[in-house]
């Protein structure tokens, strides 16, 4: 659920950053050098997709100092397990922040608007809402699974039928359609 806040982190991020030239008249300039506008755009986008990627680490360090903390009840808590931290950071919120950065760096860089790329924000959460509610229409599961671009209905589809101790002990699944939620949104990000 926090990995949603990237839509909003690589909006503006893409909006500073990818569309940086042209805010500043500067364009022609950069054009003049040896950098070719491929690259400059890979950078940019990389750049984007990184500082989104730390944006968000902060919540996984915060949800990580959460059961150190004096008022935390020890008996709510497993024993900690910093996998059960990595890998959910690099399944969910480093694809996503690649699929969000990609997304917006093509469109800054063909449309130069950058009102179009916070409207093309609002329309990505928007179409996640409306992959909610196609899953929730009980629809054939590879599509449930595959309805939103940020893995969570692939992830609900894998583990629906997981008891409350499995779903508190077991990390997220690779394989099935987490894992092609991922392969197939990742590579639409690049």
């Amino acid at each position: 659920s926090f990995s949603l806040l990237s839509i909003f982190f690589a909006a503006v991020f893409v909006v500073t950053g990818v569309m940086r030239d042209d805010t500043h008249k500067s364009l022609e300039i950069i054009h003049s050098t040896p950098v070719s506008t491929p690259a400059m755009i890979l950078t940019r986008m990389i750049g984007v997709w990184i500082a989104t990627t730390l944006a968000l680490s902060g919540l996984v360090l915060g949800t990580m100092a959460g059961p150190f903390m004096p008022w935390a009840d020890e008996a709510t808590f497993q024993s900690f397990n910093i996998l059960h931290y990595i890998q959910p950071f690099f399944l969910f919120i480093v694809v996503n922040a690649l699929i969000v950065s990609g997304i917006y760096t093509a469109i800054a860089v063909t449309t130069r608007n950058r009102t179009l790329v916070y409207v093309s924000a609002v329309g990505l959460l928007v179409l996640y809402l409306i992959g909610g509610v196609v899953a929730g229409e009980n629809p054939p599961e590879w599509l449930g699974a595959m309805s939103t671009p940020f893995g969570d209905n692939a992830l609900f589809f894998e583990t629906q039928f997981w008891s409350a101790a499995e779903q508190n002990s077991q990390m997220a699944p690779i394989m099935g359609w987490v894992g092609l939620n991922r392969l197939i949104y990742g590579s639409l990000g690049l």
